[in-house]
């Protein structure tokens, strides 16, 4: 959701036009973004031409961004 509707507290403008009501929708409807992107035919009109507008390569970079990543690689150090 915060892909899609963006997140002041951190910056993330999200997909310009789409608001918290349609990134429940959407997110709820669509496992990720690029399921979003495949079924742009099937999206209401508003929700449709927001996505369009952003580009796919602009909303891949937003959910790449607001991902929590568990698989980083740590050092241990010893003490």
């Amino acid at each position: 959701m915060h892909a899609l509707q963006g997140d002041a507290s951190d910056g993330l403008k999200g997909v310009p036009g789409i608001g918290p009501v349609a990134a429940a929708r959407l997110a709820g409807d669509h496992p990720s973004m690029k399921a979003i992107y495949r079924n742009l035919n099937k999206l209401q009109k508003s929700d449709r031409m927001s996505l369009e507008y952003a580009g796919e390569e602009y909303a891949l970079l937003m959910e790449t961004l607001t991902t929590l990543r568990f698989d980083a690689p740590v050092k241990r150090v010893q003490t």
